[in-house]
């Protein structure tokens, strides 16, 4: 079956609305580019050009997500189904005071 005729077969048995995003705490970390890295033993790690200090001990692995629309966020583990996501950092592409990020 060809896109276009699959479409419009979607569209006769009414599926051709998009799907709602599930409300799950690991949702916006799918569609990220996953990075693991070490904290640093000064417990910094790099975020652009910059280096953030974290509250987590030297040499911890951490998971920096880069999302497409520019927001850079350090986990400490991997996001998974069952457990909520735990948030080191969270830069925004316009945060330009530490109270600003998100």
């Amino acid at each position: 079956m060809t896109p276009l005729a699959a479409w419009k077969q979607a569209q006769k048995e009414g599926r051709s609305v998009l799907r709602p995003q599930p409300q799950r705490p690991w949702w916006p970390y799918v569609w990220s580019v996953r990075t693991r890295l070490k904290i640093a033993y000064d417990g910094t790690v790099p975020v652009g050009s910059q280096r953030c200090r974290l509250t987590v001990a030297p040499s911890t692995p951490v998971i920096r997500c880069q999302h497409p629309d520019g927001r850079l966020i350090v986990l400490l583990h991997l996001p998974k189904r069952e457990t909520k996501p735990i948030r080191l950092l969270g830069a925004g592409l316009f945060a330009t005071r530490r109270h600003d990020i998100p």
